[in-house]
């Protein structure tokens, strides 16, 4: 794996039709690959609009981005949750960037802004049986604490969450 630094920085104020734009190129490779389609999963993150993620910012979402040579190559999203548990969403690093550490690096960003805000703890949610992608987030600390279906949903969801605080204690 060929690791690049890049510039991350908060982008929660820019205008967000190109953040929109970049999580749904990233998202469509396995919506291609499952069959996900915006009939049998209208809310499934390769189909997001600028105004779903506007509806986010104003719920409180902190977006980062990752920048190379002045070129946006990746995004994620972090929230707090009405219950006080934080949430990474949305990571998404475009095709031509993958497998050269950035996803990594948006996580840790995301990772150091939860810590401070006092969190002990980081929750996700991924496609159950993207295999691959949950050993990758394992590999980082990541737990699975729950997996499930839903009826409508053409996949399962897998629930994952890592301990920030380095407690052994289950995610």
């Amino acid at each position: 794996m060929i690791t690049t630094r890049a510039e991350l920085r908060e982008v929660t104020r820019e205008p967000l039709d190109a953040n929109a734009a970049l999580i749904r190129r990233s998202y469509q490779t396995v919506a291609d690959d499952m069959g996900i389609t915006i009939e049998n999963a209208p809310r499934y993150t390769a189909f997001i609009t600028a105004g779903k993620l506007g509806e986010e910012r104003d719920a409180g979402s902190v977006f980062y981005g990752l920048f190379l040579d002045g070129t946006q190559a990746g995004f994620v999203a972090v929230q707090r949750d009405e219950d006080g548990k934080w949430h990474m969403r949305r990571l998404a690093v475009l095709p031509e960037y993958r497998n050269r550490g950035l996803g990594r690096q948006l996580i840790e960003r995301a990772i150091a802004h939860v810590k401070e805000q006092g969190a002990t703890k980081l929750h996700i949610g991924i496609v159950a049986e993207q295999k691959g992608l949950k050993e990758w987030y394992e590999g980082m600390g990541f737990r699975t604490y729950r997996t499930f279906t839903v009826p409508h949903l053409p996949f399962g969801v897998a629930l994952l969450a890592m301990r920030l605080d380095g407690s052994e204690e289950d995610a």
